[in-house]
């Protein structure tokens, strides 16, 4: 999803979150997905009670895997198969591969 949606407290308790999910939910419906999924911070008892109030399942297992800047360069730069950490393989002087 797009980033933290808190909102506007003047529009809470307003049925816009509601009407948001369900609108998502009607799209989902119409492209042929099983699922749509969003997030929520662990500690936010009344969003999740509000998501659970809506039928949604709060996946208690799972946790949220995000790769940004320069791990995603660096991952992206990666041949297959490769499995190191750190920064990818860059060709050296010569056209020899540096190992880092």
């Amino acid at each position: 999803m797009a980033g933290k949606r808190s909102g506007d407290p003047g529009f809470r308790r307003q049925d816009c979150a509601q009407a948001l999910l369900r609108a998502l939910a009607g799209i989902a419906r119409e492209r042929g997905c099983g699922r749509f999924e969003w997030a929520v911070l662990d500690w936010n008892a009344s969003a999740i009670a509000f998501y659970q109030s809506l039928g949604a399942t709060v996946l208690p297992d799972w946790r949220i895997v995000r790769v940004a800047g320069g791990a995603l360069e660096g991952m992206a730069s990666r041949e297959p198969g490769d499995r190191r950490r750190g920064r990818p393989l860059a060709p050296a002087a010569g056209g020899a591969t540096n190992i880092v």
